[in-house]
This record gives structure tokens, sequence and C-alpha cells, in this order.
């Protein structure tokens, strides 16, 4: 029962990930389904920067929100912002260092859950190859759910200790 009060809180506060389990090695790449935004979490990738990402989508089928959507750290001649792909190479060579975290924005589809998140990037990598850990943010009605069933099973655990 502990490991799945552990498991359970985990997913709860920290959203599902493509790995199960959130990898203290890799740069964090968090989607909202319920709004598309996507961030970039800097701090556990080696150095603690991204130095470059690229993010690509399967021909054909979902696009992403863009053109021209995307909110990058800052433009160069080195960004792209397409509906197939949204990538941005050598930013430290401009001095630019935008702190931990980046909001790129409102630039996946919404409603997605991990499994069609993955299916739906074909790359989704930073610093030439490395994978991001994907992470999906629960929608707030998830977690409510979470939260009233967790309050329903203590209940049912504390009337079977009195009634034992």
């Amino acid at each position: 029962m502990r490991h799945w009060t552990i498991a359970a809180a985990a997913v709860l506060f920290l959203g599902q990930t493509a790995t199960g389990d959130l990898l203290p090695d890799k740069a964090d790449l968090f989607y909202d389904p319920g709004t598309g935004d996507v961030k970039m979490d800097q701090s556990e990738a080696a150095g603690g920067l991204i130095t470059q990402f690229t993010l690509k989508n399967a021909e054909g089928g979902d696009d992403f929100v863009a053109p021209g959507k995307a909110a990058f750290p800052f433009l160069s001649l080195d960004t792209v912002d397409t509906v197939t792909e949204l990538s941005q190479t050598d930013m430290l060579s401009f001095g630019f260092n935008p702190g931990p975290t980046w909001d790129l924005g409102e630039v996946f589809p919404t409603g997605k859950s991990l499994g069609q998140l993955t299916t739906f990037l074909t790359e989704a990598t930073y610093n030439n190859g490395q994978d991001f850990d994907l992470i999906v943010i629960p929608e707030p009605l998830t977690t409510v759910s979470l939260l009233v069933g967790g309050a329903v099973l203590a209940g049912v655990r504390r009337r079977r200790r009195r009634a034992a």
C-alpha cells in the first residue's frame, strides 16, 4: 500500500513521464494537455544548460500550433518555427541564458496523453541528441479525482481498523 501511495503522490504532483521516473540527468519537457503549453526545464541538463533543442512531429499528423506562435527565448537565424519543427541552435554563442525554465507557449495540440505525446513527437532532443524527459502535467479534474479517491480509501481503511 505504501508504494502505491508514493507512486500516486508522484503522479499527482509531478505528472506522467515517458520513462516512468523523473530522471535527474535529463532536461524536462513539461506539457499541459489543457492548454498545449510547453516548458523546458534545463536545470537537470548536463551543466545546467540547454544550448540547442529540436522538437519535431510526424508529417501528416497533428501539427504544432505554429508558425509564429512559439515564444522562443530569443530569435536568430538558427530559429525554426514551422508546423512540423520547432528548434533553436547555438543559443549560447549569443550570450543568452534564460534561466532554468523556458516557456515556449501554447505550441502543442491540446488533450494529448503521455502515449499520444510520445507518438506525436518524432524527435524531442536537446544538446546534440539528448532526449528530453517528457512530462504530462495532470489536468485539474484528474488531481481532484485522485484526492477524492485517496480520501475514500483512507475512510475505508479507518472503518476496517475500527471494526477489527
